[in-house]
């Protein structure tokens, strides 16, 4: 175990983020703590890959992991979602058995429990109030996808797209006297993954909302100073 993980296993149960974590029992979050197995990992290794048999559930304690699919006919990448801390990887096909869907890659150095299949599935087992989490958490994962889904197949323009994501993403942010701050994850590059067209489109996009003082970038930094207007051009 590397000394970040050994660090977060010493912690009390109150820094786990993720509301699986926050609202199991005393019991069972001791009895979770048992079977995990944590370990600090760099950026770009992949948990799992589409295709892959489940044999381990992941929980982000600290980091960044990203959710894509790849298309095998022209090798283009659809991006679902970033994973914070406290969140779940994997558990669809924990629960169904299901060969895995998505390819989960770290962005950020970040600490990962896994928990082998089996033992969590006793564990749930042990836990009757844990299992109801987590078909709790894998609802929300599933609203989560089909959110992302309508953003890409309903919306008609690359307008409309773009301001549904950032509308997304402004729900971590911070609201300011100015309006919502918050941190752009991405780049341009995997923007365009995230909505279904090109880097060049994206850039446009942008250069618009700026231009237009819908929102304000400063490097990784924006500020949406219109969501008025924003839901507005979300609705196109």
């Amino acid at each position: 175990m590397g000394e970040v993980a050994a660090v977060v296993q010493s912690l009390p149960r109150s820094v786990f983020q993720g509301e699986f974590h926050r609202s199991l029992t005393v019991q069972a979050l001791d009895d979770l703590l048992t079977i995990e197995e944590l370990r600090d990992v760099d950026p770009d290794h992949v948990l799992y890959s589409e295709g892959d048999a489940p044999s381990h559930l992941y929980i982000v304690l600290d980091g960044h992991v990203r959710l894509f699919v790849i298309s095998p006919e022209t090798g283009r990448r659809l991006i679902f979602r970033d994973a914070r801390a406290g969140e779940l990887l994997g558990l669809a096909s924990i629960f169904s058995g299901a060969v895995q869907d998505t390819t989960a890659q770290v962005v950020y150095p970040s600490v990962i429990a896994s928990i082998r299949r089996q033992d969590f599935m006793n564990f749930l087992l042990r836990h009757p109030s844990a299992y109801r989490l987590a078909a709790r958490e894998l609802s929300r994962e599933s609203h989560a996808n089909a959110a992302r889904l309508r953003t890409i197949c309903l919306s008609h323009s690359t307008q409309s797209r773009l301001a549904r994501l950032l509308i997304e993403w402004s729900r971590s942010g911070t609201w300011t006297n100015r309006g919502y701050r918050l941190h752009v994850p991405m780049t341009h590059v995997e923007v365009a993954d995230c909505i279904g067209v090109s880097r060049e489109t994206v850039t446009r996009s942008l250069g618009g909302l700026q231009r237009d003082r819908v929102v304000e970038l400063r490097g990784s930094l924006m500020t949406i100073l219109d969501m008025t207007e924003l839901q507005n051009r979300s609705l196109g």
